[in-house]
């Protein structure tokens, strides 16, 4: 099984949000404990400096038995992007449900391939 590709887009979210760090890591945390994945090591995290047109953004990396997830924050866009692929069938997770209770007011956008479908 190839598995799926789960790609969200989150727009309109605060920069406060966006510049936490430890926040973002958290929720993070939260989604590969809630599907119950492995992680494999420790999360890889980048915080970007400051510019001189906004604060620093985030690249989170969770290496993963059944794949990877990554996050990253545009803070100057307002935007999150993450990319969740696994090896698992099932459901895809309700980003749609929890990003606003996570992030605060947001507009969400998901899309699903499923690699195990031909092209």
């Amino acid at each position: 099984m190839l598995g799926t590709l789960q790609i969200v887009e989150v727009r309109s979210v605060e920069i406060e949000v966006l510049a936490n760090g430890a926040r973002l890591r958290s929720l993070g945390d939260s989604i590969v404990a809630s599907l119950g994945l492995a992680v494999l090591g420790e999360p890889q995290w980048h915080a970007f400096p400051p510019r001189e047109d906004s604060v620093g953004g985030h690249t989170g990396l969770w290496l993963l038995a059944e794949s990877h997830l990554a996050l990253h924050s545009f803070p100057e866009l307002r935007a999150l992007t993450i990319d969740l692929h696994t090896c698992r069938g099932g459901r895809p997770f309700p980003w749609i449900d929890v990003l606003p209770r996570a992030l605060g007011p947001c507009t969400v956008h998901v899309r699903v391939v499923n690699r195990d479908e031909a092209p």
